[in-house]
């Protein structure tokens, strides 16, 4: 029996922002004292030193990257929203498992944050393949993985939903997401109805 669906937020629910744990680092030069000569102008407008707008510009861009670039109501991938609402009314437990940037954030921007019972902290859990924001989320619902469904838009997703024993729904392009139990192109109409016609009696992953 479903009782839970841990989602991947990006992907599934909104459209994939390309930034990590380690976006901010990633977007920047690794020294924040590289190519300082290119800030010359900018120094010499703004009254401050090289090294003084290069900090102002790293610490910008991490602020841009933690709140995951302002994720607006535009972003929701199409059905998501009428899908999540369904689950949360029929009693499904919602979690987020996203190992990305802050879904807390995404969650508050598109305003579904109200709706999810757990939301996994992806500064405490390892990134997928590994299954451990899936089992955390699992655990600390209180819902065996039996009955929980993991909503995923990658292959590493789909390999931590087998490593973690729980069924999944693959969201997006279903040709090289083939290792799930269900797959779907996006969660426009999808229903709780299909997803249990779906998934129940499928008991392996």
């Amino acid at each position: 029996m479903i009782k839970a669906c841990l989602f991947d937020l990006f992907g599934t629910v909104v459209s994939d922002a390309k930034c990590s744990k380690n976006a901010p680092e990633q977007a920047m030069p690794a020294s924040r004292d590289e190519s300082l000569d290119a800030l010359s102008d900018t120094g010499a407008i703004t009254g401050l030193t090289p090294g003084e707008v290069r900090d102002r510009v790293y610490e910008n861009t991490k602020a841009f990257f933690e709140y995951d670039g302002a994720q607006m109501p535009d972003m929701i991938l199409p059905g998501a929203l009428d899908f999540v609402k369904e689950l949360h009314r029929n009693g499904i437990r919602l979690a987020s498992t996203s190992t990305r940037c802050h879904p807390d954030k995404v969650l508050s921007s598109i305003g579904l944050y109200g709706l999810f019972d757990y939301i996994v902290d992806p500064k405490e859990v390892a990134g997928r393949p590994d299954p451990e924001a899936l089992l955390k989320a699992a655990n600390h619902l209180g819902v065996a993985v039996e009955d929980c469904v993991a909503i995923e838009s990658t292959p590493e997703g789909l390999q931590a939903a087998k490593a973690a024993g729980i069924r999944s729904v693959a969201v997006g392009d279903l040709s090289v997401l083939y290792d799930a139990n269900m797959g779907v192109t996006s969660l426009k109409s999808f229903t709780l109805l299909q997803l249990k016609d779906g998934i129940e009696g499928r008991k392996s992953c």
